[in-house]
Protein backbone atom coordinates (compact mmCIF):
# COMPACT_ATOMS: atom_id res chain seq x y z
CA UNK A 1 0.00 0.00 0.00
CA UNK A 2 1.36 3.43 -0.98
CA UNK A 3 2.47 6.27 1.77
CA UNK A 4 1.24 8.94 -0.47
CA UNK A 5 -0.25 8.61 -4.39
CA UNK A 6 0.21 11.93 -7.03
CA UNK A 7 -1.48 12.42 -10.19
CA UNK A 8 1.01 13.73 -13.14
CA UNK A 9 -0.04 14.01 -16.62
CA UNK A 10 -2.34 11.30 -16.41
CA UNK A 11 0.02 9.14 -14.73
CA UNK A 12 -1.01 8.17 -10.85
CA UNK A 13 2.45 7.51 -8.34
CA UNK A 14 2.43 5.89 -5.95
CA UNK A 15 4.70 7.26 -3.27
CA UNK A 16 6.71 5.10 -0.42
CA UNK A 17 8.86 6.15 2.19
CA UNK A 18 12.38 4.46 3.28
CA UNK A 19 15.10 5.03 5.83
CA UNK A 20 18.16 4.68 4.54
CA UNK A 21 21.66 4.09 6.99
CA UNK A 22 24.67 3.72 4.92
CA UNK A 23 27.59 2.14 6.02
CA UNK A 24 29.88 3.85 8.97
CA UNK A 25 26.77 7.16 9.12
CA UNK A 26 25.03 7.68 12.13
CA UNK A 27 21.97 8.85 10.79
CA UNK A 28 19.39 7.80 8.41
CA UNK A 29 18.58 9.58 5.41
CA UNK A 30 14.71 9.63 4.21
CA UNK A 31 13.97 8.30 0.43
CA UNK A 32 11.00 8.48 -1.22
CA UNK A 33 10.39 6.33 -3.71
CA UNK A 34 8.04 7.63 -6.80
CA UNK A 35 6.36 4.47 -8.93
CA UNK A 36 3.97 4.07 -11.58
CA UNK A 37 0.65 2.82 -10.32
CA UNK A 38 -0.51 -0.39 -12.53
CA UNK A 39 -2.64 0.21 -15.45
CA UNK A 40 -5.64 -1.96 -15.25
CA UNK A 41 -5.17 -5.21 -17.28
CA UNK A 42 -5.69 -5.18 -21.13
CA UNK A 43 -4.98 -1.21 -21.55
CA UNK A 44 -1.81 0.63 -21.00
CA UNK A 45 -1.40 3.76 -19.05
CA UNK A 46 -2.58 5.98 -20.94
CA UNK A 47 -5.95 3.42 -21.02
CA UNK A 48 -6.17 1.96 -24.83
CA UNK A 49 -6.38 -1.11 -25.55
CA UNK A 50 -4.14 -3.32 -27.37
CA UNK A 51 -0.38 -4.53 -27.57
CA UNK A 52 0.50 -1.51 -30.10
CA UNK A 53 -1.19 1.11 -28.11
CA UNK A 54 0.94 0.18 -24.78
CA UNK A 55 4.02 2.51 -25.20
CA UNK A 56 6.96 2.58 -22.65
CA UNK A 57 5.75 3.27 -19.01
CA UNK A 58 8.04 5.65 -16.53
CA UNK A 59 10.08 3.16 -14.36
CA UNK A 60 10.29 3.62 -10.41
CA UNK A 61 12.51 6.66 -9.45
CA UNK A 62 14.50 6.99 -5.80
CA UNK A 63 15.19 10.55 -4.86
CA UNK A 64 17.20 11.13 -1.12
CA UNK A 65 15.38 13.83 0.83
CA UNK A 66 17.07 16.05 2.87
CA UNK A 67 16.19 15.16 6.07
CA UNK A 68 18.27 13.07 7.92
CA UNK A 69 17.77 11.72 12.29
CA UNK A 70 19.31 9.40 14.31
CA UNK A 71 15.89 7.63 14.94
CA UNK A 72 13.54 6.00 12.15
CA UNK A 73 10.56 6.75 13.75
CA UNK A 74 11.86 10.27 14.13
CA UNK A 75 12.47 10.74 10.48
CA UNK A 76 8.84 9.40 9.35
CA UNK A 77 7.68 11.61 11.41
CA UNK A 78 9.49 14.34 9.80
CA UNK A 79 8.25 12.91 6.08
CA UNK A 80 4.55 13.64 7.65
CA UNK A 81 5.27 17.20 6.85
CA UNK A 82 5.98 16.68 3.31
CA UNK A 83 3.04 18.51 1.36
CA UNK A 84 1.58 17.08 -1.76
CA UNK A 85 3.24 20.45 -3.59
CA UNK A 86 6.60 19.79 -2.85
CA UNK A 87 6.15 15.73 -3.31
CA UNK A 88 5.26 16.75 -6.88
CA UNK A 89 8.35 19.05 -7.29
CA UNK A 90 10.75 16.37 -6.30
CA UNK A 91 8.82 14.48 -8.70
CA UNK A 92 8.99 16.31 -11.75
CA UNK A 93 12.82 17.04 -10.83
CA UNK A 94 13.39 12.66 -10.75
CA UNK A 95 11.40 13.03 -13.95
CA UNK A 96 13.91 15.28 -15.60
CA UNK A 97 17.03 14.12 -14.36
CA UNK A 98 15.77 10.11 -15.80
CA UNK A 99 15.18 11.84 -19.26
CA UNK A 100 18.72 13.33 -19.51
CA UNK A 101 20.90 11.40 -22.15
Amino acid sequence: MPWRTLEHEGTTWSVSRAAERRGGAASWSLVLGFRPAAAPAGTSSSGSTGAAAAGPRPRALWVVYPAQSGSQAALFTQAERIGADELRSLLLAALAEASRP
